[in-house]
C-alpha cells in the first residue's frame, strides 16, 4: 500500500518487484535492486560502518519526502481504555514527552543508560546505539512542531487522506481514528 501510494501520488505506474532482504542492506550492494526500504535509524548506521557516506554514496529519504507523509509509531487503544485509565494514559504520555525532551538534550546520556543499564544483557554496541539515537531524535523532535511526540490533527488528516487516496482507499473521519485530547492534557501539565 505504501508503495503503491507514494508512486500513484507521483503518477508513476505501479510496477516494480519486492525483492525480500531481511535487515542486511547487502542485496542493494550486490546489485540485486535499486532501492531498499530500511529503517531511517538502522541500516544507513550500516552502510555508514562500511565507510559509505550519507548523501555521497547511498540516499535516504523519509516516506514524507517522497510525499507519504503520515506520522509512524502512534499510541493505540481503544476509547473505552482511555476514558476508564484516562490519569495513567496521561501520565504516560507526559512521562513519554520529558524523556524525549531529556534525551534531544544529552543523547549521550540516554545512550549510555540504553547500553549499561536497561540493555546491558543485549550485547549492545555504544557507539551505534549512539548514533540511532542521533538519527532518531529529529524524526521524533520535529521542526514547526509544538513539542515532541506532537500530532496536527489537520496534518494527519491531510496525510492519510493523500495516502489513502494514493493507494485507492477511503479513510474514515479523522475524529473517528485520532483523538488528542490526552495529548493535550499532557503537555499542559510539563
Amino acid at each position: 500500500m505504501i508503495i503503491n501510494s507514494i508512486l500513484g501520488r507521483a503518477g508513476l505506474p505501479l510496477e516494480y518487484e519486492i525483492i525480500p532482504t531481511g535487515f542486511s542492506p547487502d542485496p542493494l550492494m550486490n546489485g540485486d535492486g535499486d532501492a531498499y526500504l530500511s529503517f531511517a535509524i538502522n541500516q544507513p548506521i550500516i552502510l555508514e560502518s562500511m565507510g559509505l557516506k550519507q548523501d555521497k554514496d547511498f540516499f535516504v529519504r523519509l516516506y514524507a519526502d517522497l510525499g507519504y507523509s503520515i506520522p509512524g509509531g502512534f499510541l493505540m487503544s481503544k476509547r473505552s481504555f482511555v476514558e476508564k485509565n484516562r490519569a495513567a494514559v496521561v501520565a504516560y504520555l507526559k512521562a513519554f514527552a520529558h524523556g524525549w525532551r531529556d534525551n534531544a538534550k544529552d543523547p549521550a546520556y540516554a545512550t549510555d543508560l540504553t547500553v549499561n543499564k536497561y540493555g546491558a544483557d543485549l550485547s549492545l554496541d555504544r557507539a551505534q546505539q549512539l548514533r540511532q539515537n542521533e538519527l532518531q531524535i529529529p524524526l521524533v523532535m520535529r521542526s514547526g512542531q509544538p513539542d515532541c511526540i506532537w500530532l496536527d490533527q489537520d496534518a494527519v488528516a491531510d496525510g492519510l487522506a493523500q495516502a489513502a487516496k494514493g493507494a485507492g482507499r477511503q479513510m474514515p473521519p479523522i475524529a473517528d481514528i485520532l483523538v488528542l485530547d490526552p495529548l493535550k492534557e499532557a503537555f499542559a501539565t510539563l
